[in-house]
């Protein structure tokens, strides 16, 4: 049972928002699906966005993986997070979290910041990984070192509790603060700051 909750804790938090993407006109994706057909990784990308979000086309899971899966094969990391975030969920593709462990650690050790926070977390937790601590502190230091708001909160977070580190409240504080400054609302919550 508790597994199953953290698991859903784990999908909520990957699932937040991540960088806007405007509403492309039909013109631009027809260039879009045009490139990706062709092999252009980045336009794959932006194609199995454009499913996933439900921009300018119906939202479609099963596209969206098609073209994660054809980008993140060629190496493209934003779509080799995506397509770890869709085998966890079973999005489009079976539920599948040997895939979605393999293609999170391949975006994260690369330097996605979103997938190294990811990471953090199934180590913090135990999803899908054995509970592992040092592991977790270290991809979420660097999520965090690059900036990545959801990344800053959870290693505040862990400063706070010792989890991986020994516990400083110091600089759990100045973690919140960093994540709290770009909008990250359970830093603001830890902060007190009202919206």
């Amino acid at each position: 049972m508790k597994k199953e909750f953290l698991l859903a804790l784990l999908i909520i938090l990957i699932s937040l928002p991540s960088s806007a993407m405007e509403i492309p006109t039909e013109k631009e994706i027809q260039t879009i699906e045009s490139k990706a057909e062709k092999g252009d990784a980045e336009a794959q990308y932006q194609l199995g966005r454009i499913y996933d979000k439900g921009l300018g086309k119906p939202k479609d899971y099963k596209q969206s993986a098609k073209w994660f899966l054809k980008a993140a094969e060629q190496g493209h990391i934003k779509s080799q997070s995506n397509i770890g975030i869709l085998y966890r969920r079973g999005d489009g593709v079976p539920q599948d979290y040997v895939e979605a462990l393999k293609w999170t650690r391949k975006a994260a050790e690369q330097g996605n910041p979103s997938a190294e926070s990811t990471l953090g977390l199934m180590y913090r937790l135990g999803v899908d990984v054995d509970i592992n601590p040092s592991e977790a502190f270290k991809w979420m230091s660097k999520s965090a070192e690059q900036g990545y708001a959801n990344g800053q909160y959870n290693l505040g977070d862990m400063y706070q509790n010792g989890v991986g580190t020994p516990v400083d409240n110091d600089k759990a504080g100045e973690w919140y603060e960093k994540a709290a400054a770009q909008g990250e609302p359970n830093a603001k919550i830890k902060l007190g700051i009202k919206d």
